[in-house]
């Protein structure tokens, strides 16, 4: 379960999380949507939106860290339905209630003209667009062959054959695999293998002392990665940045370039 707290509190306490609140309770009070334009004043939709809002970021970032971490479903397909249904349902139910009771005399009725069905499906669609960002844009992206009820394909028995480093078995089970890359995020490194991401709290310069037999380096003053999942070199507007076999781009930094240079990447 520690690594459950660890991922909730590093995600709902991280920057991009309080940014995306601020603006998102911003627009919504300025647009009022379902209706509340009509039935709030602005400052009362600034507070309304903003407690929904923050408790969408509370029930997202904690059911998103259930089903990574407890559920062990890192998929898109299964993990990232199941939690945008776990939101709808928190979310959901709660604001409707405060909803149709009124609980706060900020209006003389109901501060939406909706009913819990388009609220949870609304929480719904948020969730999925935002789980499907973070999937294809920062993990691994799902196969556009495969099927969105086919069961994730599993590593193969040959790539597990090597004794895995010291910083992987620090992860979950489900994550343990071949390790792709090291990421530094706050005072956290993300563990990326080819099974998922998962988080520790160390060094970057501790965990890639723990990497052993696997042979990489550092291409950025945040990123370390192995050489052989290393699939292509991304040199578009003059940056360069490498594709890994999973998670997002790694970008290589200026001083760093030259160790690709002697891999023969570029």
């Amino acid at each position: 379960m520690s690594a459950f707290w660890v991922e909730w509190k590093r995600d709902l306490l991280n920057q991009r999380t309080a940014a995306m609140w601020g603006f998102a309770t911003l627009i919504a009070a300025i647009t009022g949507p379902m209706g509340s334009y009509e039935n709030c004043t602005f400052d009362h939709r600034l507070m309304l939106w903003g407690m929904w809002i923050g408790l969408f970021a509370l029930i997202g970032t904690g059911a998103r860290a259930f089903v990574h971490q407890v559920l062990g479903l890192r998929d898109f397909h299964r993990g990232g339905l199941l939690t945008a249904v776990l939101v709808a349902c928190g979310v959901g139910f709660p604001v409707n209630a405060m909803n149709v009771l009124s609980v706060l005399p900020v209006s003389d009725g109901p501060y939406l003209n909706a009913g819990l069905p388009e609220i949870a499906a609304t929480a719904f669609v948020l969730t999925l667009a935002i789980v499907a960002h973070h999937h294809f844009w920062h993990g691994a992206p799902l196969s556009m062959a495969q099927p969105l009820w086919a069961e994730p394909v599993a590593t193969a028995p040959a790539e597990a054959a090597e004794p895995l480093p010291r910083i992987v078995m620090r992860l979950e089970p489900a994550l343990r695999g071949p390790l792709v890359a090291l990421s530094v995020r706050d005072h956290y490194v993300d563990v990326q293998t080819v099974a998922g991401r998962g988080t520790v709290l160390m060094r970057l310069g501790d965990a890639v002392e723990e990497v052993e037999p696997v042979v990489g380096a550092q291409v950025h003053r945040s990123h370390w990665v192995a050489w052989d999942q290393v699939m292509a070199v991304d040199r578009s507007e003059a940056k360069v940045s490498l594709v890994m076999t999973a998670g997002p781009r790694i970008p290589v930094s200026r001083t760093n370039r030259d160790r690709l240079v002697e891999r023969g990447l570029i």
